[in-house]
């Protein structure tokens, strides 16, 4: 994944991360190994992940428990289908308006 991806994604919105790419997180957190964090996924600060965590879900807490999820599953779906954090740097950069507004229709004009 994207450096730059995974920057705009936590800066901006946070829209997609994960391992593939990046995730949102905050400070201190841990996981067990084996654990898979889904893209867009956010991690709570000080938060133990124990389990999976499914794409763009938020987590916190010891051990770790979903607190919501941020999309409903059809934007998750075009999300996930885009992977715009794996876009070129300069694609990216052109599409940052469309990152910062959340705007998903514009993400998939551009791709």
């Amino acid at each position: 994944g994207s450096i730059l991806g995974g920057v705009l994604a936590s800066v901006f919105l946070g829209i997609p991360a994960g391992p593939g790419a990046a995730i949102a997180s905050g400070m201190g957190w841990y996981s067990l190994s084996g654990v898979t964090i889904g893209d867009g996924a956010i991690i709570g600060t000080r938060a133990v992940v124990t389990k999976d965590v499914p794409p763009y879900t938020i987590v916190g807490s010891v051990p770790a428990k979903p607190i919501r999820r941020r999309f409903d599953d059809a934007v998750i779906a075009r999300l996930e289908a885009l992977r715009w954090w794996d876009w070129d740097e300069e694609r990216i950069r052109r599409s940052i308006p469309a990152i910062q507004a959340g705007d998903v229709d514009a993400l998939e004009g551009m791709a």
